[in-house]
């Protein structure tokens, strides 16, 4: 069984000021967020028992943008990891693209998003993928497709540190699903805010 992520976010919109809370289990899969339940994934992940959180109660409209401030960790043994939600070593999905959402190239152990529509994500073909080991994690901005998971971390340009990231999209009226990356299993622990 998969860990659970010890992590809070707050994610803010730019222009309206307002901060919503979300805790985020580690065992979210992002290829399963918008999937109806008993959808299947990678690693004999289901819907909605691994479905990543949705991030309710924001009004977002195509251009707005959003930050993030983020904070916790994931552990994939009893000890504490050590990772920040900026992850570790870039991996990508080792099954590629899945239930219409792209696949990703990013830290493992990071924080990841995804913007979907009210349609279900397998309705249509994948996005390209984004690959964060040649874009990199210390962006500004970035402007991800619908479908296209994308790397949230900290929030911050650097590790705990340095300018605020905006993340925007530009298409529909989306649904923001906040998802943990973690790819290995183990025993589960509780999460928590921090």
């Amino acid at each position: 069984m998969k860990k659970l992520l010890i992590i809070a976010a707050s994610l803010i919109p730019f222009c309206a000021g307002a901060a919503n809370a979300v805790v985020v289990p580690g065992s979210s899969d992002p290829w399963l967020a918008g999937m109806p339940a008993g959808s299947m994934a990678s690693s004999g992940d289901v819907a909605p028992n691994e479905s990543p959180v949705l991030a309710s109660g924001l009004t977002l409209s195509a251009g707005q943008v959003l930050t993030f401030n983020v904070t916790g960790s994931v552990s994939h043994t009893p000890a504490p990891s050590g990772l920040t939600p900026d992850g570790g070593a870039f991996t990508s999905h080792s099954a590629g693209a899945q239930n219409g959402i792209a696949n990703l190239t990013a830290p493992f152990d990071s924080l990841i998003g995804v913007f979907l529509d009210a349609s279900q994500p397998d309705a249509s073909s994948a996005p390209s993928a984004l690959n964060f080991s040649t874009l990199g994690t210390s962006f500004l901005s970035l402007s991800p497709l619908l479908k296209q998971p994308f790397f949230i971390g900290d929030g911050l340009t650097g590790t705990g540190t340095g300018a605020v990231q905006i993340s925007s999209f530009h298409q529909g009226q989306p649904v923001y699903s906040l998802v943990r990356w973690m790819l290995s299993v183990g025993s589960t622990t509780p999460a928590r805010s921090m």
